[in-house]
């Protein structure tokens, strides 16, 4: 069958296609890697790709500290940060949408002073790294709550009284 647009085999214009999707992704990489790949560490970035390529593949032989090294250590990393990165931008949507306002920060709710609070709490009381972090969100969310129930219990325009509550809190926090 003749392409109408190019004259040619749909065959043919198929595998143009698919050559011209595996160049732009090969530009993809190189863009990406292109500040890693210089002279020297030309080696380690070959040896990474070849310890993710021998999941695939078993028949590659990589070193078992490679291994290590990216399915232990920078794997787990990466998708900490994507994960962490995703739950901010939902926190960031979800007060921009709060408050109709694209500059919002979490200052305003009280949620930074009653997690610094919290933090500080936990780190001078416990001293223990996975306390302080669950102190921070703990009190954080009882910073919230406490400028939540402040708006409710004012029945007049409740985002300004939210706002306003989140700003009397904060001093209390920050000692």
């Amino acid at each position: 069958m003749i392409h109408a647009v190019t004259g040619m085999d749909t065959g043919e214009v198929l595998v143009l296609e698919l050559q011209g999707m595996v160049l732009a992704v090969v530009q993809v990489i190189i863009q990406v890697l292109q500040p890693v790949l210089v002279v020297r560490e030309v080696q380690v970035v070959m040896e990474v790709i070849m310890t993710i390529a021998a999941k695939m593949f078993p028949f590659i032989q990589v070193s078992p500290t490679a291994t290590t090294i990216v399915w232990e250590i920078r794997l787990p990393r990466i998708l900490a940060a994507i994960l962490v990165g995703a739950a901010l931008s939902v926190a960031g949507a979800s007060f921009q949408g709060t408050f109709k306002n694209p500059l919002v920060s979490p200052d305003i709710l009280g949620v930074s002073a009653g997690a610094g609070f919290g933090a500080a709490i936990a780190i001078l009381t416990v001293g223990n790294p996975l306390a302080t972090q669950v102190s921070a969100f703990v009190w954080g969310l009882i910073a919230v709550s406490l400028t939540y129930l402040v708006s409710r219990a004012i029945k007049t325009s409740q985002v300004l009284v939210l706002v306003l509550g989140g700003m009397v809190l904060e001093p209390f926090l920050t000692l």
